[in-house]
């Protein structure tokens, strides 16, 4: 469900990102109160999305270095 999330904002014309602090949703302008429900009400998951994708990514890139 998370990526079905991630693309929900993106189609806002949203980015989504962890950061040390948490969830970063840019740029700040196009955020409305509604959208700003959704991403409180969906942070968990939109988080373990974007952590899960990151470990997909690392995991690509040990098998595509040379060994």
């Amino acid at each position: 469900m998370g990526a079905r999330l991630i693309h929900h904002l993106s189609e806002c014309g949203l980015t989504v990102r962890t950061g040390s602090n948490g969830l970063i949703v840019e740029p700040r302008n196009l955020i409305t109160d509604p959208l700003r429900q959704f991403i409180r009400e969906h942070k968990a998951e939109i988080v373990a999305e974007l952590l899960a994708a990151d470990n997909v990514e690392d995991v690509v890139e040990q098998h595509l270095e040379p060994v």
